[in-house]
């Protein structure tokens, strides 16, 4: 369920996520934890690169669109 959250994105805080993984890290082996340090990472240059994209549209004037793909 942490992995749907953080790929979807459910979740409005990585604050709280980072916090979890922290606690599973105690708990479990750090093994276990990386593949969601890997994913909050990910998200985290995800949400820069998108920020850049909407600025570089806004500055040139180019047409953005989202796509979602719904399984």
């Amino acid at each position: 369920m942490l992995i749907e959250c953080l790929i979807l994105q459910l979740n409005g805080s990585i604050h709280y996520e980072r916090l979890m993984i922290s606690k599973l890290k105690q708990a479990c082996d750090f093994k276990y934890t990386l593949i969601f340090e890997q994913i909050i990472q990910d998200i985290g240059f995800n949400k820069i690169f998108i920020d850049k994209y909407q600025s570089y549209c806004e500055k040139e004037n180019v047409f953005s669109f989202g796509i979602n793909n719904l399984n």
